[in-house]
């Protein structure tokens, strides 16, 4: 049960809460006061500030940078939630040790 809820909050709830959150609506309004790029990299660096890990700052960064792009470019906030999912889906099947 506690693996389930593990997964399942950090594999489905997570990832959609953070993308409608920072993707789908600090992006968009950031933006339009400071412009796309500048806005992508101030939600990134919000992002990874929010998860409490120095250690796993810049790597949040990076993956923040790519999600945000990515909904940039598609203007399609399930990019990035995909992205999330996969990403919160690979670490915690490689913490919990079933990923092979």
């Amino acid at each position: 049960l506690y693996i389930g809820l593990l997964m399942f909050s950090a594999v489905i709830m997570a990832p959609v809460v953070e993308e409608l959150a920072f993707r789908g609506i600090f992006l968009p309004v950031i933006a339009k006061r400071i412009g796309p790029m500048k806005a992508l990299f101030v939600v990134s660096i919000l992002f990874s500030l929010i998860h409490l890990h120095p250690a796993g700052f810049l790597p949040l960064f990076v993956l923040a940078m790519y999600m945000g792009l990515a909904y940039l470019l598609t203007q399609s906030i399930v990019v990035p939630i995909v992205m999330h999912m996969l990403f919160n889906g690979i670490n915690l099947s490689l913490f919990l040790g079933v990923s092979g």
